[in-house]
């Protein structure tokens, strides 16, 4: 038997695609854009993952030294300045209930100024006690304000208790100066 041979000169006609092969086409043609984006997107997720973790770990390495530093304060610093909140606040209660310790002090104070750390003022009793370290110029100044501008003073018991230089003071012309005043006796009755 042999077998016929049959001639189509005519293009081939494709049978209808069926949804698998338009799902394959779509897969094939769109589909490729749409799965590079998305890899796209996926790498940059990771990337600013390990980005974020790396930022976390370096924050939580910084906290945990910041609590290490805050636990030092809290338990080393924290007491000492509790103490000096304390010892403020008497001293400030006593000074406004002392009114005549006041007006000494806040006279002194007018002549010395309220931002000289190198000055101490003491009262005690009846007699005030200015020790200092500062420019010469300065103490004398202050000295002199005392004797003359002084409205809670006995303006004759304003001296200089004790004056001490070094070498590299007089270069410098300061020195620690001690001033010692008597409180007037009218202040002392009321």
């Amino acid at each position: 038997m042999q077998k016929k041979r049959i001639f189509n000169l005519l293009k081939p006609i494709k049978p209808p695609p069926t949804v698998w092969d338009k799902i394959y086409d779509w897969i094939i043609g769109k589909a490729r854009v749409v799965i590079i984006f998305v890899e796209l997107l996926v790498v940059s997720a990771f990337v600013l993952k390990v980005v974020e973790d790396t930022n976390a770990k370096n924050k939580q390495k910084e906290i945990e030294s910041l609590n290490t530093e805050l636990s030092f304060y809290s338990i080393e610093m924290e007491p000492r300045f509790r103490e000096i909140i304390k010892k403020s606040d008497i001293y400030l209660e006593m000074q406004r209930e002392s009114s005549v310790y006041y007006k000494v002090l806040e006279e002194v104070f007018g002549f010395i100024g309220l931002d000289q750390p190198s000055v101490n003022v003491r009262i005690a009793a009846n007699k005030l006690t200015i020790v200092g370290y500062d420019n010469l110029s300065n103490l004398k100044k202050l000295e002199e304000a005392l004797k003359t501008k002084s409205k809670t003073l006995q303006l004759s018991s304003v001296k200089v208790g004790n004056l001490t230089l070094d070498q590299e003071d007089i270069l410098a012309q300061k020195g620690q100066i001690v001033l010692e005043a008597s409180l007037l006796e009218d202040l002392l009755r009321k």
